[in-house]
């Protein structure tokens, strides 16, 4: 029997982790002289498959004061905290995260679309959005979603019992290069968007759906059978296979419609701001 979690519960954490994550990004940015622009939940929480034990994966954009960028050397430009009490929380300075962004950085792109925003500055969100959307490389992303889904497929056993987590990874990653190929556009971060908009009523989204209960009740490391799921993973594993064949040899090729230029005005602009 599966065992289903009570969403008022859900709702109840989520009111106190964000009270939380809040807390420790205001001491944060006191403790390292930045301030916070945009903070927002990343991996399954944002993609719309959590665990009960699922860590809070917050990934945020901060800037230091303007002279702090004009020393000689190079300085750290992240910030990373261990995990503890489920918040996994890390941020990237506004100078690297522009730098990754021009190179189309797909887990950035990501963060800036994610559904679940805990901060966001409104007019920093608009500019790194807009530059996102310039600076999108079809092939970059491309191959950064087939890489990930290839590695994970590997690591699945079916006889040794599946771990949803693992299964949702490569499922999603596929997708999103699928939404890319046929969308020429980035692609929504939560799974089910992707799924409703290609196979809305379809077994294969009746599947997805029942295993994403399926997973609201499992932990991460649980392993579920094969055998007493078979026809919705087998439903799952066949769209795995078909969407695998339907990669194409190359990716389409690379567009960027933004210069340099306009992306260190817009550094300017953000510290400035």
């Amino acid at each position: 029997m599966t065992v289903l979690v009570d969403m008022t519960i859900i709702e109840s954490n989520m009111n106190i982790m964000e009270e939380k994550i809040l807390s420790e990004l205001e001491r944060l940015a006191r403790e390292k002289d930045v301030r916070v622009l945009y903070a927002c939940e990343s991996g399954s929480r944002a993609w719309g498959f959590p665990s009960p034990d699922s860590d809070y994966d917050v990934r945020f954009l901060y800037a230091h004061p303007e002279e702090w960028y004009l020393g000689v050397y190079e300085k750290r430009d992240v910030i990373e905290k261990p995990i503890t009490d489920e918040l996994d929380l890390g941020g990237w300075d506004i100078k690297k995260s522009l730098g990754l962004l021009a190179g189309s950085n797909a887990p950035l792109i990501e963060w800036l679309h994610s559904p679940v925003v805990y901060f966001q500055d409104d007019i920093v969100l608009e500019k790194m959005r807009t530059l996102a959307k310039k600076c999108f490389r079809v092939r970059n992303v491309c191959y950064h979603y087939y890489v990930m889904a290839d590695k994970l497929w590997q690591k699945i056993e079916p006889e040794s019992g599946i771990k949803l987590k693992t299964l949702f990874y490569v499922l999603r990653a596929l997708l999103c290069v699928e939404w890319i190929i046929r969308e020429e556009s980035i692609p929504p971060v939560a799974m089910s968007e992707i799924v409703n908009k290609f196979y809305l009523d379809s077994d294969f989204a009746n599947s997805v759906s029942f295993l994403t209960k399926l997973k609201s009740g499992l932990n991460e490391k649980d392993l579920i059978s094969a055998t007493e799921h078979k026809d919705h993973f087998g439903m799952v594993r066949m769209r795995v296979l078909e969407l695998f064949s339907m990669m194409p040899d190359s990716f389409p090729e690379n567009r960027n419609d933004a210069n340099n230029d306009e992306i260190d005005r817009t550094l300017i602009e953000i510290l400035r701001s």
